[in-house]
């Protein structure tokens, strides 16, 4: 209803402007015919004007001002969700942007991994020997398709004394086998397992030191007793599953480290290690 009065005041304010002028520019003998005149047709445009408003008021509004609400509410609406959605694209970028910065730091971890990894020659590593252990039947395979050399040493024994195939696979090798245990009559035969792993090991290593030199095969064999083992190794060519001993677990227990060739850091440091011991252990032979 208030702006139907402001369309009525508006209408009325122009009219009489209007009829003013036309008043004042009339010549004088027209100018009482000319204001009953022009008071009739402003009368019949107000009441025209005011008739169409309140037919439109009853119908709810003209159409122009339908569209205007209409266009109004829609650029309302329209930027509520114009909002929303650059609210949603903030959370997104920011998301795109923490995620591509975890990306790029796993990528930079993985590439560190990878390179110390080319770079000392390690290939896998396991916690344990259910993550990285090496089945009988496939080490007795590689024993036979070795080409260059093959060096044992530490807990494989176990693995060598409790497998037939793969104690026979070493003694027909047609390549250099050489094999470190520890000394049965010594007391450094490992360097630091609980005492309640002593006998076990005691025990293995002379009953496969007995097998070996009965077997009268070409396997040079050598006893530690001036000092202590502090890895289990076994390698062929240039392959080697290293397993470094621990004091509350057994080796199968330990994490274990798969290192392939010979001219990476790791291998070489391994084999620097096995050759010092071998260096210092006596012949098995000179024990009988």
């Amino acid at each position: 209803m208030d702006s139907l009065v402001k369309k009525l005041a508006l209408a009325l304010f122009v009219g009489l402007v209007i009829v003013g002028l036309a008043y004042v520019l009339a010549d004088p003998a027209e100018k009482n015919r000319l204001t009953v005149e022009a008071i009739s047709h402003l009368g019949i445009i107000i009441l025209g004007i005011a008739a169409v408003e309140v037919v439109w008021a009853w119908a709810g509004g003209s159409p122009i001002e339908l569209n205007v609400s209409r266009l109004i509410t829609f650029n309302e609406g329209f930027s509520d969700k114009l909002k929303e959605d650059l609210d949603a694209l903030s959370r997104i970028s920011s998301d795109v942007k923490s995620t591509s910065v975890r990306i790029e730091e796993s990528v930079q971890h993985m590439t560190t991994i990878v390179t110390a990894a080319n770079r000392t020659g390690l290939a896998n590593v396991g916690a344990s020997q259910d993550e990285l252990g090496y089945p009988p039947s496939r080490f007795a395979a590689d024993i036979k398709g070795a080409r260059n050399g093959i060096d044992l040493c530490g807990c494989t024994l176990t693995l060598i004394n409790s497998n037939d195939a793969v104690f026979e696979a070493l003694c027909a090798a047609d390549v250099p086998v050489r094999l470190l245990l520890p000394d049965p009559d010594s007391l450094l035969r490992v360097a630091i397992f609980k005492d309640r792993f002593d006998e076990p090991i005691r025990m293995a290593a002379q009953s496969l030191s007995r097998r070996i030199i009965e077997s009268k095969s070409n396997i040079q064999l050598k006893l530690l007793s001036k000092k202590a083992l502090t890895m289990s190794m076994l390698r062929i060519d240039e392959a080697m599953l290293v397993v470094p001993y621990m004091y509350s677990v057994q080796t199968p227990e330990s994490p274990r480290f798969d290192v392939r060739g010979s001219n990476n850091l790791l291998f070489r440091a391994y084999c620097g290690e096995f050759e010092a011991l071998f260096d210092l252990a006596e012949p098995a032979a000179s024990r009988t």
